[in-house]
């Protein structure tokens, strides 16, 4: 609990402290594909299909020592898993729609804060970014009547952010993002004596980045 609380207030102060200097802004939207890891303890760990949601976010960036800089960014994304089963009739033989598929959602809040190293080329800009992460529990949906593993969740996680990027210029004050991440969890989402589960995504996010006023 204390270590969730020192880093979500490391999210909060440290963009505060960070230069001052002409701030960019970027709105970013995409796609989130997802994992969750079982393990259990006496059946070691099914493999279930990833799930594909959305990811929306905004972010800020500070410039600190060229060409290093310091972002902080909210990000609301869809993680979780599909399971897939084959449909048996009372003979159990397949029936003619064999393949069930059962959507499983957790929906989080997302605050990772990274530096980024930027190399130009021309009037445009790539970018290698890293850092910590905390995401936040929002919602979730469980297909079964009985709701016996999403609603026990750990409320927040701790993991980090890497990616990559690209802006490219349309003027002086706007540009063109592309950015591709992956989220991977330090802390499990659950945690028993018989089960520990952890989610891990990848993201591919568009979106216009902005210069703030200096």
């Amino acid at each position: 609990m204390c270590r969730n609380l020192s880093v979500t207030l490391a999210f909060l102060v440290l963009p505060l402290i960070a230069s001052a200097a002409n701030p960019r802004f970027a709105l970013k939207a995409g796609i989130a594909t997802a994992e969750q890891e079982f393990n259990y303890t006496y059946l070691g760990s099914p493999d279930f299909d990833s799930r594909t949601g959305l990811d929306i976010g905004l972010s800020a960036e500070w410039p600190l020592l060229r060409p290093i800089s310091l972002g902080a960014e909210v990000h609301y994304v869809q993680k979780g898993m599909v399971i897939r089963f084959l449909q048996l009739d009372y003979a159990r033989a397949p029936t003619g729609r064999s393949i069930s598929r059962l959507d499983n959602r957790v929906d989080y809040i997302s605050l990772p804060l990274a530096l980024r190293a930027s190399m130009p080329l021309g009037n445009h800009r790539f970018f290698l970014l890293a850092g910590p992460r905390v995401d936040l529990k929002i919602g979730h949906e469980w297909p079964f009547e009985e709701d016996i593993l999403y609603s026990e969740f750990d409320k927040s996680v701790i993991g980090a952010i890497v990616g990559v990027g690209a802006v490219i210029e349309v003027d002086r004050a706007m540009g063109l993002l592309f950015e591709a991440n992956y989220h991977h969890d330090y802390s499990h989402s659950y945690r028993s004596h018989l089960l520990t589960v952890k989610n891990r995504s990848w993201q591919i996010l568009i979106g216009i980045e902005f210069q703030g006023g200096g």
